[in-house]
């Protein structure tokens, strides 16, 4: 269970932990964070660093008034997404996010850096598990408090020993989950999203295809810290198609997703830290 500090009880009390019983813990920030405020501390050093940047340092600023401390949980992360039409919902393909920055797992955490689908972790007994013992008394407790909620419900899970643990729930899509997952949707989506938001969800458009898709994310240099910006993205034609793609060669052409970028004139730069995403399909991920 999450325990909340405020400034100068975290502050005060990180001092207190014992590395060899307590860590690794995680600090969140208590607001939003652009998926940037979770911080894995594997020791009192790490405790204090991160606590330091919060509330000193104040780099999240309002959002980081306050910060959760959180026993660790372990596992394989795995994305849920799942459409509800205010009584029924639809589960989408599984996903599975890379947070840190660099290669292998290395680096700060980010807003993602890129997903594949499906997650690896998530079976058919898992998703069976997820909606019978997450999703179904979600909706259940909803229409409990009359809550008509049409829309995506996004759940954050930890799979552990084929169990699933609920880290957090959504009420969006998922960045960049669903660039990995929506490819493998095999149905018309915009037909399927209406009917839900009229009450009336029709499964038949949320079929899973049984192909693989992978998403990359390209980030501005400095990201997730202080990045650079303005600079051109070559390599793009003008409604955003990845130039000289041959398909002979290469197979399908993959989708660009443009996130942090904007039209100067005929040039295309780079405006944001997660700049663009590309994703391709295939029949395994390797």
């Amino acid at each position: 269970t999450a325990k909340s500090f405020d400034e100068a009880v975290s502050i005060a009390e990180s001092r207190e932990f014992k590395p060899d019983s307590e860590t690794p813990i995680v600090i969140k920030v208590d607001g939003l964070a652009a998926g940037k405020g979770v911080t894995i501390a594997r020791s009192r050093e790490e405790i204090i660093s991160s606590l330091t940047t919060i509330f000193i340092k104040k780099s999240f600023g309002e959002s980081g008034k306050q910060v959760l401390i959180e026993k660790f949980l372990e596992g394989t992360e795995a994305s849920i997404l799942a459409v509800f039409d205010g009584k029924d919902f639809v589960i989408l393909p599984s996903a599975e996010d890379h947070k840190q920055v660099f290669d292998n797992d290395q680096g700060p955490n980010t807003g993602g850096m890129g997903a594949v689908s499906p997650a690896h972790a998530v079976t058919d007994e898992v998703i069976s598990k997820v909606k019978k013992e997450i999703l179904a008394p979600l909706s259940e407790a909803l229409q409990k408090e009359n809550i008509d909620y049409r829309g995506v419900i996004y759940v954050g899970l930890m799979i552990k020993d084929g169990r699933p643990f609920v880290v957090e729930f959504n009420v969006r899509f998922g960045d960049p989950e669903t660039q990995a997952i929506l490819p493998r949707v095999a149905g018309n989506l915009s037909k399927g999203l209406l009917c839900a938001a009229e009450g009336r969800l029709e499964p038949v458009h949320f079929g899973i295809s049984s192909v693989a898709s992978a998403c990359v994310m390209l980030a501005s240099k400095g990201y997730p810290g202080n990045y650079e910006t303005g600079f051109e993205i070559k390599g793009l034609t003008q409604n955003c198609k990845i130039e000289n793609w041959n398909k002979e060669i290469c197979g399908a052409e993959p989708l660009v997703f443009i996130s942090g970028a904007k039209r100067e004139g005929d040039r295309i730069v780079a405006s944001g830290g997660r700049v663009l995403s590309v994703s391709g399909k295939g029949k395994t991920l390797s």
